[in-house]
């Protein structure tokens, strides 16, 4: 494709960003990086949401190349198991990096965190506190992220010769309503987890309302640990410990990574995996085991 063919735009430079959702703090925060990235390089930003909904960002795919963008910037929803909709955007050359959420079958750079290691340490905190019987409330295992941190959890429990329970794993969607349906079946086991691992925050939260509804505590009953270090996590009763991801850190590389393939004019360029490290936030959810 010569440079005359690339999508041209008369209100000046333009990527598309998809997110699945735009009022999630965490999604927000990698907004942050992208707008200013992209602002420094002469760039604006057309922005979509999926709201979770394949269907829904087929269409955005589709508004977004027919306004002109030079590129793609795209955290796919948890829903999405094809990614055939993507292929409008491969067969006419549009620069496309995915940040966060994948599509693993497509040979596409991408922007992700290490969320194995992020499993690992989070599970492996608790192990150090003393906890044996960890659940895990689980995201879509067909999500490359959350089957990774589910996978880290696993390496955890092996690692310290710690039994698997199938009954302390639930698998479900990312929002806090999951979290609470995940909890419920936890607190119903004739032997409840001593501490929980979640998703996400989200995810936490639900949990961590479900647990107090039952007339329970954090950490003196469950101690609770969830990913993402969303800005709620620090405001509950006791405060969340967390895995926090680098958000403006994502949207800064991921729009770098796009510019620097917009830049090489629809050249042939071998994608790309970056890969950020996360954190482990502790806060007053998880302390020590106490002995009862």
């Amino acid at each position: 494709m010569t440079e005359k063919e690339w999508p041209n735009n008369s209100g000046g430079k333009s990527i598309g960003v998809i997110v699945p959702e735009l009022k999630h703090p965490f999604f927000a925060g990698i907004l942050d990086g992208i707008e200013d990235l992209c602002f420094q390089k002469g760039y604006s930003l057309k922005i979509g949401q999926s709201k979770e909904d394949p269907e829904r960002e087929a269409a955005e795919i589709k508004a977004l190349l027919a306004s002109g963008v030079q590129g793609l910037l795209v955290s796919i929803s948890q829903k999405t198991k094809c990614s055939s909709h993507f292929q409008p955007i491969i067969d006419q050359s549009v620069p496309l990096i995915f940040f966060d959420r994948v599509c693993p079958d497509l040979n596409v750079s991408h922007v992700v965190v290490d969320d194995f290691e992020g499993g690992f340490n989070a599970t492996e905190y608790l192990i150090l506190l003393g906890y044996e019987r960890i659940a895990h409330l689980a995201g879509p295992q067909y999500i490359v992220g959350c089957k990774n941190r589910y996978d880290g959890y696993r390496a955890a429990l092996e690692k310290y010769d710690l039994s698997y329970n199938e009954q302390f794993v639930e698998y479900d969607e990312l929002n806090e309503e999951a979290g609470r349906r995940g909890m419920r079946k936890l607190l119903q086991l004739d032997k409840r987890p001593e501490a929980v691992f979640t998703i996400n925050d989200p995810v936490a939260i639900g949990a961590f309302f479900e647990i107090k509804k039952v007339g329970l505590k954090i950490y003196d009953d469950i101690a609770l640990i969830g990913f993402n270090d969303n800005p709620v996590a620090a405001l509950i009763d006791p405060p969340l410990t967390t895995i926090a991801e680098p958000r403006y850190e994502i949207g800064k590389t991921a729009a770098e990574e796009l510019i620097d393939l917009i830049n090489k004019n629809g050249k042939s360029v071998e994608p790309v995996e970056r890969v950020l490290k996360t954190k482990l936030v502790v806060r007053q959810s998880t302390r020590i085991k106490r002995s009862k």
